[in-house]
């Protein structure tokens, strides 16, 4: 995959997208290249094509629980660039589901769980992703987005400000690179 992120960040899409291919067709197992294929058709305006190859690798099953959250997520990601909120919130949704049933991905279930709650942000619905960004962090007390997110939510809603400052604080000191902390300093 590095061969594949140096074509990328060389502006390579179209040949990076072919290395992905053919990584996908020899490591059919590794749902990770399916992902990398399937972000750069979607980078590519390739969106549609994007979409179907995820949701035609979906199994469904309980054995293939890990992989579909993988690829929930991934159709998340798609339709929120595309600005589809409510398939992308349906998606993170799904894949948290997934997720929760699969307690060797709790790495996936905080990314899910992110992504949902920026989602709901996004469509105003600011109860529930504070109540989400909450439950991460009550899980994962040094997640520096979620500890982000919340604190700069508070503090733009001008919402409990010493606990907005205390949370951007942490935020900066686990991830002080994170571009949402860098704002701050501090």
């Amino acid at each position: 995959q590095i061969s594949v992120q140096a074509l990328v960040a060389d502006g390579r899409l179209d040949e990076a997208l072919t290395v992905a291919q053919a990584a996908t067709r020899r490591y059919r197992d590794d749902p990770s290249w399916l992902i990398t294929e399937s972000s750069l058709l979607a980078e590519l305006g390739r969106v549609v094509d994007s979409v179907q190859m995820i949701e035609a690798a979906i199994i469904g099953t309980t054995d293939s629980a890990g992989d579909d959250s993988a690829l929930h997520l991934q159709l998340a990601t798609i339709y929120r660039r595309q600005g589809d909120l409510v398939a992308a919130q349906a998606a993170a949704r799904r894949a948290i589901e997934l997720s929760n049933s699969d307690p060797r991905r709790r790495d996936r279930l905080v990314s899910a769980q992110l992504l949902l709650a920026s989602i709901l942000h996004q469509q105003g619905a600011w109860k529930e992703s504070t109540a989400l960004w909450r439950e991460i962090l009550h899980r994962e007390p040094a997640e520096a987005t979620a500890l982000s997110e919340l604190g700069y939510f508070l503090l733009e809603s001008r919402q409990s400000l010493d606990e907005a400052r205390n949370l951007i604080e942490r935020a900066v000191a686990i991830d002080p690179l994170n571009n949402r902390c860098i704002v701050t300093g501090k």
